[in-house]
């Protein structure tokens, strides 16, 4: 009888209803059936208008540090990161501007529309944690959450999320703090 209710459920909730951040995670937790998200699942999700900040939500990874990995492999050379984020499919893109960090809008419109560059930044959230330069340049906390384990509504995986968001927050209200701190000695 649940089950059947919470199919009943999902109906009502479609993505071309609303795009709004817990109708998509709803619709995937259905879609994983409450487990481990599959490739698919995730590649679907990241291809609609707010899929990319659910899945970054779910395993509580930063926007700006997937900013900082699709720079890296754009401008390091290393064998491993390239083929995880397979930028050889999607390479003509950078061309123009090699150099340059991209912003977000820019990364968000290849995501929805280059299917090379969504797959990789799919695998990324699967295989990144075992990419050892990705170790060398971001914190070991950040990386950890590029797992296959991650992609998850298991309870320990949902509150590791929510401790890492807690700390994160708890860091920022810190540096928050010492920040003020410091401009009131400078005002004196």
């Amino acid at each position: 009888m649940a089950i059947e209710s919470a199919r009943i459920v999902r109906k009502r909730h479609t993505l071309s209803e609303s795009n709004g951040l817990a109708t998509i995670l709803y619709n995937v937790f259905f879609e994983s059936e409450g487990g481990t998200i599959g490739r698919e699942t995730v590649i679907d999700t990241i291809s609609t208008h707010e899929g990319l900040r659910a899945i970054l939500a779910l395993n509580g990874f930063p926007f700006s540090t997937l900013v900082e990995i699709i720079h890296l492999a754009r401008i390091c050379d290393d064998f491993d990161l390239r083929r995880t984020v397979r930028y050889e499919d999607w390479r003509e893109e950078t061309l123009d501007d090699a150099d340059t960090k991209w912003d977000g809008k820019r990364i968000k419109r290849l995501i929805l529309e280059n299917a090379d560059f969504r797959a990789g930044i799919v695998n990324l959230f699967y295989e990144g944690a075992s990419l050892s330069i990705l170790h060398k340049h971001f914190h070991r906390r950040e990386i950890r959450r590029l797992s296959s384990m991650r992609m998850s509504f298991k309870p320990h995986r949902l509150i590791e999320t929510l401790v890492d968001y807690g700390l994160y927050y708890e860091h920022a209200q810190y540096v928050s703090d010492s920040l003020k701190e410091l401009g009131k000695q400078l005002e004196n």
